[in-house]
């Protein structure tokens, strides 16, 4: 398990494995929020944005495609996939 700490100090406390993200309060460790991606199958990367309203994921599936998740943490359910095209990134 990982950790991760909102950047405008708001007392978040992220914890997630391959797939699976719960949020929680840092002060009294009552869980927020709690979600599976089904559209990874691995995460690589978060990083709170938009004042910690949000939550950007890089993560990768089966086929080892990489894609952007945006998780709107104040509605759960919203979550905005953009996929990318391995054949376009460049190094």
């Amino acid at each position: 398990m990982c950790h991760l700490i909102g950047s405008l100090k708001k007392s978040l406390k992220l914890n997630f494995s391959i797939n699976f993200i719960r949020i929680y309060f840092m002060e009294n460790g009552l869980e927020i929020s709690s979600k599976k991606f089904k559209e990874v199958d691995k995460i690589c990367l978060l990083e709170f944005i938009e004042d910690d309203e949000k939550l950007l994921l890089i993560g990768s599936d089966d086929k080892v495609k990489l894609k952007i998740i945006i998780w709107d943490l104040y509605n759960t359910d919203e979550v905005k996939v953009i996929e990318l095209d391995n054949t376009s990134l460049t190094m």
